[in-house]
């Protein structure tokens, strides 16, 4: 799989018209889903208490800040 994504099917290879694009219009599709998906993570961590969360661009690494704040008593 890994190898796919770092050596794609191309015409050079000797790969048909039809492989080449199934495998881009694959690539897309499920680029597409992963950046969904990564939207509705950094939104949903981002609607609760004490959480923020960047909004994810490109890669699906995710940097939550916890917000912890602490009462100080006097006395």
């Amino acid at each position: 799989m890994v190898d796919l994504m770092v050596n794609p099917p191309t015409k050079d290879q000797g790969c048909s018209d039809e492989t080449v694009k199934k495998h881009n219009e694959e690539s897309k599709l499920l680029f597409e889903s992963l950046a969904r998906r990564a939207s509705i993570v950094s939104k949903k961590l981002n609607e609760m208490d004490n959480i923020t969360c960047n909004e994810i661009e490109g890669a699906l690494v995710i940097i939550i800040f916890i917000l912890k704040f602490y009462k100080v008593r006097n006395g």
